[in-house]
């Protein structure tokens, strides 16, 4: 899994956060949807994906939905 900006630059003003994981060890990737930038992800006994921002926790984030805020 991973997350971050598409194209992190020091003079940019636009920011496009992603996440992103991959279930072949890294030959192929999906992008998730996101609402803002990433702080922290994590999978649960059950392999459901959590992923914090700096305000707010999200859960049952997939390629075709940006999951349910939970906090």
């Amino acid at each position: 899994m991973g997350w971050g900006d598409k194209k992190p630059t020091q003079f940019s003003i636009t920011k496009q956060p992603f996440i992103e994981w991959s279930l072949n060890n890294g030959e192929s990737w999906t992008e998730l949807q996101t609402i803002d930038f990433v702080t922290q992800a994590w999978f649960d006994m059950n392999d459901q994906l959590y992923a914090a921002t700096e305000k707010e926790l999200w859960t049952g984030i997939t390629s075709k939905s940006k999951g349910t805020k939970i906090l």
